[in-house]
């Protein structure tokens, strides 16, 4: 690895190639978590061969990163959000290759000639299934939603990177990144502000937004709105198209389209939280009645059958299982 430092930002080459095969890949795991946060990742196959490099140019807060690499899989979640110090907002442009994304429960694939912004406080599956390049710019939240508030509202969303603004700015980040060794840190830190006012045209022009992609955004919406207000048993359809100022029709109309109703949304989602809940019963010493209220059942015999229904196993008897595996493992 090449690294060079000055009193503004780092400059980090790397790559595999002259790594012994059995730790190209571990190599690799460390190096994408200190360029692109902590993630958990793995091989899609068994194929031990795996190369990849990375340059990354980090300064004042900002990341700029090229990164090739061979097929992997990887996902960011709660123990990786507790390894992480700072929150980020990032635009992603695929040069080459494809990758697979599972944002909030949507799937996306995104394919070369693409933009996406992606939120490191969300959950979030990636498959990358062949070979790919791609271009990353990594703002903190702070200042990219204080030039453009509603930038969250567009994480996840993909974008056009062929025509108009989506072209002007996919070019405007190859540039960045193919010119960042000579301008250096104090140059591409002045940079970003005209840069983010770029992104935030990008993001805001009407042209880039579809009526599906406008429905994508509610829907997201509403989604974030029901896991932050799962304990409240009057959440409901009601409820949510109020919060949301649609129709009732209109809020039933955004589930069927990906497949589901609200009240079946709702429900699967209290379920997974009171299987994890169970799951750690062991520290948090929780009943199953307890379990169910907290996650908005508010007939904990009724949770029981629904529980039974969905996972073959019934409150009680996935907590026994887990209380007998933890003595176990203690032993």
């Amino acid at each position: 690895m090449m690294q060079a430092t000055s009193a503004t930002g780092t400059a980090v080459h790397w790559n595999t190639d002259d790594l012994p095969l059995a730790d190209k890949f571990d190599a690799w795991r460390d190096m994408l978590c200190q360029s692109h946060l902590p993630w958990s990742v793995d091989r899609p196959t068994t194929d031990k061969t795996f190369n990849a490099n990375i340059q990354m140019h980090s300064f004042n807060g900002y990341r700029l990163i090229k990164c090739i690499c061979d097929p992997l899989v990887g996902y960011r979640g709660m123990q990786e959000f507790a390894n992480t110090d700072d929150a980020y907002l990032s635009v992603l442009y695929i040069k080459r290759g494809r990758e697979n994304l599972r944002i909030d429960y949507q799937d996306i694939e995104l394919q070369a000639g693409q933009l996406i912004l992606w939120d490191s406080t969300r959950k979030m599956h990636f498959n990358v299934p062949e070979r790919l390049e791609k271009v990353t710019l990594m703002l903190p939240e702070r200042s990219l939603t204080s030039v453009f508030a509603h930038a969250h509202d567009y994480a996840g969303i993909p974008l056009s990177a062929t025509t108009g603004m989506g072209a002007v700015f996919a070019n405007h980040l190859l540039q960045l990144e193919q010119q960042m060794p000579k301008i250096g840190a104090e140059t591409g830190t002045a940079l970003m502000r005209p840069t983010m006012d770029m992104l935030a045209a990008l993001l805001s022009s009407k042209t880039s937004l579809s009526p599906a992609t406008l429905k994508f955004v509610m829907l997201r919406r509403i989604k974030q709105f029901i896991v932050h207000n799962l304990g409240n048993e009057q959440l409901g359809p009601a409820m949510i198209a109020e919060a949301h100022q649609i129709s009732l029709r209109y809020l039933h109309l955004l589930f069927e389209d990906v497949g589901t109703s609200v009240s079946q949304w709702i429900r699967q989602r209290r379920l997974e939280r009171s299987k994890d809940d169970i799951l750690s019963a062991g520290i948090s010493k929780l009943s199953i009645a307890e379990v169910a209220y907290r996650w908005g059942f508010s007939d904990p015999s009724h949770f029981s059958k629904v529980f039974k229904r969905e996972y073959g196993v019934s409150p009680r008897g996935m907590l026994n299982a887990q209380r007998l595996h933890s003595g176990e493992a203690l032993q």
